[in-house]
């Protein structure tokens, strides 16, 4: 499939990603891939659930047939990613019940987690299920994929994967890189789940990091090279009006957050300091300094202690 999209280079398959939109409103693992029968060789998607923190690092897949046998899937994932409802949809900005479960159960915005895989030639012919086991963490209130098996018939024949093709201008087909959707190395920064915290005005958090470049040479990383991404919450954040700024000093990095209406949960300080390719986080790893938190008078007030994790 051929998909026209714009300069900024977004690689993305909207079939694939609309089928895994169909259960993000519930943060669900479904329980078929997508689609539901491939042959060998087929590029097929997995949606898994609202998972934080899966990669490839810390999950495996293989397929089981009914017939006996098993494949290892691993080295074929081609991407884990993650997909968000249109930002100005009814799921996004009014339904509560659903995605805004997912931010009050998790401590992360309302995403579901998408899998692309490749599926090997050694592939047997029937049915079976795939079997994904990670070490990410699910919402409270959901179950995790490691215990769902998601089915997956094979059929004769021999497949190819999707290479995603796509146009910018003029008739020049390119491949798409679904690796670029994938998070790059990132300090995550979140607080614990179910912590029991009043409304906050405002929230000021100061980490420190060493900053380096991959060969380890030079400590002075320039602003220019720091992303600090704060993790969407969909209608959370809209309730609370969330205002977020930050600044840089030497090994410093302060993170503020304001309310005006007085309404911001705890949790929607998560965020992440996230490296231009080239750096890393050097020793010692990076550390949160202190932790602050406002009530809608400007009053130092309690909170709870987030924690940090470098992914």
């Amino acid at each position: 499939m051929k998909t026209r999209i714009n300069t900024y280079k977004v690689y993305t398959c909207v079939t694939w990603a609309v089928a895994a939109l169909a259960v993000t409103l519930s943060g669900c693992t479904t329980v078929q891939t997508f689609p539901d029968k491939a042959r060998a060789g087929d590029t097929i998607t997995l949606s898994v659930g609202s998972a934080d923190g899966m990669t490839r690092l810390n999950t495996t897949i293989s397929y089981n047939s009914d017939a006996g046998s098993s494949v290892d899937l691993t080295p074929n994932i081609r991407a884990i990613t993650k997909i968000y409802p249109d930002k100005t949809s009814e799921a996004w900005l009014f339904d509560d019940q659903l995605l805004g479960n997912i931010p009050t159960y998790s401590n992360h915005g309302p995403w579901e987690t998408v899998v692309v895989i490749d599926l090997p030639a050694s592939m047997p012919v029937g049915t079976g299920n795939i079997q994904v086991t990670t070490a990410a963490t699910y919402p409270t209130a959901a179950l995790s994929v490691n215990s769902i098996p998601i089915s997956l018939e094979i059929l004769d024949g021999v497949g190819a994967p999707n290479p995603f093709n796509y146009r910018v201008t003029g008739s020049t087909d390119f491949t798409g890189n679904l690796s670029s959707l994938e998070p790059l190395p990132q300090a995550v920064i979140r607080t614990p789940v179910g912590a029991s915290a009043p409304d906050y005005g405002a929230i000021e958090l100061v980490v420190r990091a060493t900053i380096k470049k991959n060969d380890g040479s030079g400590t002075g990383t320039p602003t220019s090279d720091i992303r600090i991404v704060v993790d969407d919450m969909g209608s959370t954040n809209l309730s609370s009006q969330l205002q977020s700024s930050w600044v840089k000093n030497n090994k410093l990095i302060t993170v503020n957050f304001i309310s005006p209406t007085g309404l911001m949960k705890y949790y929607e300080s998560r965020f992440s300091i996230v490296l231009k390719p080239g750096n890393i986080f050097a020793d010692p790893q990076p550390s949160i300094i202190s932790a602050t938190y406002y009530d809608i008078n400007g009053n130092v007030t309690t909170g709870p202690t987030p924690t940090i994790t470098v992914e």
